[in-house]
């Protein structure tokens, strides 16, 4: 039964959903959820689109605790998960 359950989980994190129009993981985000990160922060909005569909180089500036930090991230995450290199 264990493995059955860590098998949909598995599968499950291939599967895409939305987050705030950001397409993303389910397995990242179950985890933004359960860190209730329900929407993006401004930053985040402007930042990750460009820097997961385009793959581009983006700058931002923001003050202390605006979400800079797993504006940065995410597109890391997504491509570890993507290049099944993990």
């Amino acid at each position: 039964a264990a493995t059955t359950a860590a098998a949909a989980e598995y599968d499950d994190a291939w599967e895409y959903g939305e987050w705030g129009g950001i397409m993303l993981r389910r397995c990242i985000l179950r985890s933004l959820q359960e860190m209730n990160f329900n929407e993006p922060t401004p930053i985040q909005a402007a930042v990750l689109p460009a820097a997961m569909a385009k793959r581009c180089d983006v700058f931002g500036a923001a003050e202390t605790g605006s979400g800079k930090t797993l504006a940065f991230a995410l597109p890391m995450l997504q491509r570890i998960l993507e290049s099944h290199s993990w």
